[in-house]
């Protein structure tokens, strides 16, 4: 394989920069950065303008060595060179290849707004591809995860690109070899306390012993696998955005007729994006997953919760709401907060959760509202009072009979979190008038002092 024209054919097809546009060129003075610069040097359709990266990161004696070479070396090319230098007392005692990369990436970002780039190159290769694939095969986790490295992703106000991802390192090292190229072996690649480097120089050879083309086929099956999950995610954030009833950056409610609708490996999924989506930073296992699936479908139960301490899931008929925990004791303050009880006047306009309500004499009567009701009261059932319902409150109906508050609210379908704070207006003895927005009370008071007042709610 001619790999410079093939090279020079990938960067033209994919047009992942244009020509003379700044772009910076990850360089660490190993074989398969120093073989990536010089082929973008040498490129003669879409030849951009180069700004070198490079990281010192002092854990080698030779780092001060690499770091002059490539000085001496973009000098010579004409090329612009950033150098950034880790510190040895900034290294932590443990995560050091870690906290090496995110220093890494915070001095590209640098540099890219230094030079107004939007586009950093990075050396990873076949071999690297391979290499990362086999590591999330054995740690395991989410398919989605098992993707590998892709050839361009987002990153910064940019992109990041991989233009060697479908060479070998086999080919880049015979390329720097033909072409003269100098290079630095990193001594660290060969210790074999890392996972990584136990893919390199003991799986992945001995794989290819059984069959030459396996980091082909491996990088085919990722290429692939990203494929379908690149459509999935375009199908599924689709059919996220027909369940979605609300959302306001804490709580969210779904339509849980449309979830119920799907085959259950869908709703699975549906499920599993919904967190990913909306709560990314909360880690939700297996089995709340299951447990979740099980009470959705279960249409004998139209009302459950499930709760660990980072997040509620409340199924309320076909509405599934989910919330973090501290939203939650939010909102549950802010709603105890409101239900103080209090005096309700005459010819005077209350107002809770935006519904406005009152109780009038006829001569003061100038609302209409959704919900009216003449009450017949004595002098003694004032002042009239509006409360939270309490277990035994009962409301008086037309045969004469009484109805549990409790049963007309699992009647009416209301949904837990709104029966706790469900409102009762009562008179002074206690005696209830309302189930405020559900139900009025029927009757009149025997007491010849009596009066009729009209109940409003909702103008």
């Amino acid at each position: 394989m001619n790999l410079l024209k093939s090279f020079a054919s990938n960067v033209n097809r994919k047009k992942w920069w244009q020509a003379n546009e700044p772009v910076v060129i990850a360089v660490s003075s190993g074989v398969d950065s120093m073989t990536l610069l010089y082929m973008i040097e040498h490129l003669s359709i879409r030849k951009p303008q180069i700004i070198v990266a490079h990281v010192n990161h002092e854990l080698r004696s030779a780092s001060e060595l690499e770091e002059r070479y490539l000085k001496k070396y973009c000098n010579q090319h004409h090329l612009n060179l950033e150098v950034a230098r880790w510190p040895k007392k900034y290294h932590p005692a443990s995560g050091v290849e870690n906290a090496a990369r995110n220093f890494r990436y915070h001095f590209f970002k640098t540099v890219m707004d230094k030079h107004h780039s939007r586009v950093i190159i990075t050396a990873h290769h076949q071999n690297d591809q391979a290499e990362t694939f086999m590591m999330k095969l054995i740690r395991g986790g989410d398919i989605s995860q098992l993707i590998g490295i892709r050839s361009k992703r987002k990153f910064y106000q940019g992109i990041l690109v991989r233009p060697l991802l479908g060479y070998p390192k086999s080919l880049l090292k015979q390329f720097a070899k033909k072409h003269h190229i100098k290079w630095y072996e990193d001594v660290t690649n060969h210790s074999l306390k890392m996972m990584r480097n136990r893919m390199r120089h003991i799986l992945l050879p001995r794989m290819m012993k059984e069959n030459p083309a396996v980091l082909d086929h491996i990088s085919e099956y990722a290429e692939q696998l990203n494929d379908l999950i690149n459509a999935n995610t375009v199908l599924m954030n689709h059919q996220l955005d027909q369940i979605l009833l609300f959302w306001d950056g804490h709580l969210g409610k779904w339509n849980l007729n449309l979830i119920c609708q799907e085959p259950f490996d869908l709703q699975l999924e549906l499920i599993k994006l919904i967190f990913h989506h909306y709560f990314s930073g909360i880690v939700i296992s297996s089995h709340i997953f299951s447990e979740l699936l099980e009470i959705i479908n279960n249409k004998g139960k139209p009302q459950a919760t499930i709760q660990n301490n980072q997040i509620l899931i409340k199924k309320s008929y076909q509405v599934l709401q989910i919330m973090s925990v501290n939203t939650f004791l939010k909102n549950r303050s802010k709603k105890h907060a409101e239900l103080k009880p209090f005096q309700l006047k005459i010819n005077q306009v209350a107002k809770i959760n935006n519904i406005k309500f009152g109780i009038f004499n006829h001569n003061c009567l100038k609302y209409h509202g959704k919900r009216q009701k003449v009450f017949s009261l004595a002098p003694s059932d004032l002042p009239l009072v509006v409360r939270k319902w309490h277990y035994g409150d009962v409301i008086r109906l037309k045969n004469g009979g009484h109805q549990k508050i409790r049963r007309i609210l699992i009647d009416q379908k209301v949904k837990n979190e709104d029966r706790e704070s469900a409102l009762v207006l009562t008179t002074h003895s206690n005696r209830v008038l309302a189930l405020l927005g559900y139900k009025e009370a029927s009757g009149f008071s025997n007491n010849p002092k009596a009066h009729q007042y009209t109940f409003i709610l909702g103008f």
